[in-house]
Formats: C-alpha cells, structure tokens, sequence
C-alpha cells in the first residue's frame, strides 16, 4: 500500500485500504490479441474464465498488466466464493475487480504512486464501458 496524498485512513496515515473480495486473485496479462489470467502462484486461470479473458480482449488498449480479483456473485449482488468455484468456466455473473494497472502499453507504471495508476486505470475502464470490468474502490 502507498501513501494517499498524506491522508488518514482507518486511523494510519498514509494508507490506502482496499476491499476484500471473495474470490481469485489474478493478475491479467493482455498483449495484442492475447490474453492470460494468472493466480497467486503462476498458474494459468485464462481456460477457468474465459468470460474475462474475453472481455479483456476487447479491452481500448494493445497491451496492460492488471492485478485484481474474479469474483461471482449471488443473486442479491454479494460476492459468492462458492459459486465462483461451482461455476466458474461461464457465468454471467463473474467479473473482475481491479485494484491496479502495472502497465500500460508497454509502459511500466510500477514506479508511479498507487492513486496515479488507479486514475489511469478508472480512465481506460471508463473508455472500455464494461460493467463486468470495474475498479475497485480504495479507502
């Protein structure tokens, strides 16, 4: 986590605090037409959410580095891990939260502060208008 701007947050400051969501966390490749999805120990989720894979291939950019989290959800709109698990090859209600944007193509954003990336990444979501693909809020 990296400082916001010198605020307070939950009582530290210079912390940013982020959701916890009940699902996999993935870091999504895309270069050119092709994209992966990986989880926490580099394996290979693309053929597990293809929904996703899909989505991102649409995506208004040749290449980016996303860390986020795939998360399904019930029939109220809470994240549901068990479902996720249970259905996790083609649901339609699977999407991904994103916490960061590590690069954007072929330029690596990892030096630049948190907020900075996520800004960048609220704009290409915004661009791409796809409520499957969301930012994730941080505090």
């Amino acid at each position: 986590m990296q400082p916001r701007d010198g605020q307070e947050c939950a009582g530290r400051e210079g912390w940013v605090h982020e959701v916890k969501f009940d699902g996999y966390r993935v870091k999504a490749h895309k270069a050119g037409s092709k994209v992966r999805l990986f989880g926490r120990n580099g394996h290979n989720f693309t053929d597990r959410f293809p929904l996703i894979a899909q989505l991102l291939h649409e995506l208004p950019a040749k290449a980016a580095v996303f860390d986020g989290e795939v998360v399904a959800s019930d029939a109220d709109g809470r994240p549901n891990f068990v479902r996720l698990h249970v259905r996790w090859t083609r649901s339609n209600t699977i999407r991904l939260w994103a916490f960061d944007l590590l690069a954007l193509n072929g330029r690596d954003l990892r030096p630049q502060p948190l907020v900075k990336r996520q800004a960048v990444l609220q704009a290409l979501l915004e661009r791409f208008g796809c409520p499957a693909v969301s930012l994730s809020e941080i505090f």
